[in-house]
């Protein structure tokens, strides 16, 4: 049995009442070495666990599904990833043949409404409406705008008359 160790925190020596290699001190601390806080049973903080992304047991590629049946994919550092590192699938493929990030008023539909679709012909680019209850002279500049924004983007949609709907 081992009379006395050194710490490896705080290189103090102790006596050992099992296989311990820090002193009961350094053990009561909930603190890491690096100093911030342990997580609750692990003797690291989480920025010094190295089981994110690919390290982690349980990484399955960085898709995953979302509960109303959207596709969502790892994207750390994207715009539209707060606190959750994932990101719409639907809205990545976008904004690549954009070869932009979506505005705060555009949202991407599914054309043949199946949530998990995610081909570039299957998505099309909205734009919200005007605000309601807008005056006609901003409602126009509104238009305006809109029509700057995306002259020349896309071909207009084609209309059905009600001849050749029947």
């Amino acid at each position: 049995m081992v009379s006395e160790r050194v710490c490896i925190e705080c290189r103090r020596r102790f006596r050992p009442s099992s296989g311990h290699l820090r002193c009961p001190s350094c053990r009561g601390r909930g603190v890491c070495s690096c100093g911030r806080r342990k997580q609750v049973k692990s003797n690291r903080c989480s920025a010094c666990r190295s089981e994110v992304g690919a390290a982690n047991s349980n990484w399955r590629g960085g898709r995953t599904r979302h509960q109303a049946g959207y596709v969502l994919v790892y994207a750390r550092g994207h715009p539209r990833a707060g606190s959750n590192p994932y990101v719409f699938e639907h809205v990545l493929v976008a904004e690549e043949l954009l070869g932009r990030f979506l505005r705060p008023d555009e949202r991407i539909h599914h054309r043949n409404g199946v949530r998990d679709d995610n081909r570039p012909e299957n998505l099309e680019l909205w734009t919200r409406p005007q605000p309601s209850g807008i005056r006609v002279s901003d409602a126009l500049d509104w238009a305006r705008e809109i029509l700057t924004r995306y002259d020349g983007a896309c071909a207009p949609p084609t209309v059905l008359t009600s001849r050749e709907a029947t």
